[in-house]
């Protein structure tokens, strides 16, 4: 049997752990670093535009329900209600859309306008100072892209409309 002092000797010849494996290795940490960037690059792009996204949706949801409100106002009284000023509510649609809803600010711009008689087909517009981008987003999105076009038109540098078809 071994005794006390043989074991002490074994116990001061074990190898030291303590060394080299201690930490991570600079190839271990550039590893993880890329591998996070590469992360970092595939979520930012995603979340910055999550904001315009919502934005677009928030204003294509809006046309829609002002839409559903003409057309059912149209359905009862054979005809849209009449023209109003910009950011003017349309007394008419009393119980088919929320005046609230118009006096709030759309997605873009500051003000909505109802307009019967603007070309051969009634249009809401979205009036103000229109950030280009979301409003291409928009148009790409919901129409042919093109804002000179189709459903959705920019007339001037303010107006974004909704032209509503038969």
């Amino acid at each position: 049997m071994l005794g006390r002092a043989s074991m002490l000797r074994r116990l001061d010849r074990a190898p030291q752990v303590i060394g080299r494996n201690a930490g991570f290795t600079l190839l271990e940490l550039v590893i993880v670093v890329v591998v996070l960037g590469v992360l970092a690059g595939v979520a930012v792009p995603r979340i910055t535009h999550a904001g315009a996204n919502a934005r677009v949706n928030a204003a294509a949801k809006e046309f829609r329900q002002f839409e559903m409100a003409l057309r059912l106002y149209h359905a009862h009284h054979g005809a849209f209600p009449p023209n109003q000023l910009s950011g003017v509510y349309p007394p008419e649609l009393e119980g088919y859309y929320d005046e609230a809803y118009f006096n709030r600010a759309p997605p873009f711009g500051y003000e909505w306008d109802w307009n019967p008689a603007h070309g051969p087909y009634p249009h809401i517009a979205m009036v103000g100072d229109l950030n280009q981008d979301l409003v291409q987003r928009f148009d790409e999105r919901f129409d042919d892209g093109d804002t000179g076009s189709g459903s959705i038109q920019r007339w001037d540098a303010e107006h974004l409309a909704w032209r509503i078809a038969p």
